[in-house]
């Protein structure tokens, strides 16, 4: 029963991250220059880090290489956390400035990586 319940556990956790990194890249896609310019990096890599996570958000959702779409994520959770510290000079202290939610993403794709999802998967 425990095992059960901790594959239904990890599943929701994968939906939840993917739902919430889908949410983050549309606006990415559908305001590239804008988005671009709020977050000063180039047009391009904002278009390729939404592309790419979509694709691995989908990859959770379905199943289809957790691992190496919870490590894309992972790495999506890391390089925002520290372009906000870097680059857009909000640092890290402080309430109000949201890297705790970065944080929170970063360990949940971090858990996905090492856990490998659950066996709720269409793939190995």
């Amino acid at each position: 029963m425990i095992e059960a319940n901790s594959d239904l556990g990890l599943y929701l956790l994968r939906f939840a991250v993917a739902v919430i990194f889908i949410a983050y890249a549309f606006p990415k896609l559908a305001y590239t220059t804008e988005h671009a310019k709020k977050i000063k990096l180039r047009t391009f890599t904002v278009v390729f880090l939404g592309i790419a996570e979509i694709l691995a958000a989908v990859g959770l959702i379905l199943g289809l290489f957790v691992q190496a779409s919870a490590a894309v994520l992972a790495i999506a959770a890391a390089g925002t956390l520290l372009h906000k510290y870097d680059k857009v000079d909000i640092g890290l202290e402080g309430p109000e400035l949201g890297w705790q939610f970065d944080v929170l993403l970063l360990i949940a794709t971090v858990t996905i990586l090492m856990t490998g999802g659950g066996n709720y998967l269409t793939t190995y």
